[in-house]
């Protein structure tokens, strides 16, 4: 996971409570130099700067020093309000991210979490929550998360397997469903082509 860079860069403009964004996608501007940075904003350090983990994933952590970068949402709360008609936080004040706009390379649910071999860091607190069908599910954030301990060398041989398109060979943080017809798993962008591959092998074999 990304690692904390020096203290690089938050100036606040006409943003009071910038720790009350923790857990939003922001847009850190640095004052001068015009440098922008997308991402999401994560909890303080222990010295006080807030950080942000960058949409780029190999990017790394930056902690934002009030003097130089200024801090804003990328989507203010009346807009998401007008967009979405609903709830904006949940029972316990977290901002609630829903299917199709959550962040997964910063943010993740404990489930989530186990199926990238991570888990939550102890007294991690969770900075945002996901909508599910019934209630709310905690989002921590990924780069505070800490590694389970390794599997056993066949056990993690058949984990990165499973999670291995027999196609195009990328890795997703899920198991692909394994097929009925030859018994391989998938990435969903491969799923139709290996099919119609395997179609066009059985009819040129005669079985077709």
């Amino acid at each position: 996971m990304p690692n904390s860079s020096h203290a690089e860069p938050l100036l606040l403009l006409g943003v009071d409570d910038t720790p009350s964004l923790v857990g939003w996608q922001v847009t850190a501007t640095r004052v001068l130099a015009g440098q922008v940075m997308k991402g999401v904003l994560l909890p303080a350090t222990a010295a006080g700067l807030l950080r942000l983990h960058p949409d780029d994933g190999d990017a790394p952590l930056l902690e934002l020093d009030p003097a130089r970068w200024r801090i804003t949402p990328r989507v203010s709360l009346q807009e998401r309000r007008r967009q979405s008609r609903r709830l904006i936080h949940c029972p316990n004040g977290l901002l609630i991210y829903r299917y199709g706009d959550l962040p997964t390379t910063q943010l993740a649910t404990k489930t989530m979490l186990r199926r990238l071999r991570r888990r939550p860091a102890t007294g991690q607190a969770p900075i945002a929550s996901y909508m599910m069908q019934k209630g709310y599910a905690p989002l921590f954030a990924v780069a505070d998360s800490h590694e389970l301990p390794p599997l056993p060398p066949a056990r993690q041989a058949a984990w990165i397997l499973a999670r291995t398109c027999a196609r195009c060979a990328s890795r997703g943080d899920r198991p692909y469903e394994k097929t009925d017809r030859d018994q391989q798993r998938y990435c969903p962008p491969c799923q139709q082509p290996a099919a119609e591959e395997w179609q066009q092998h059985n009819r040129g074999g005669g079985h077709g």
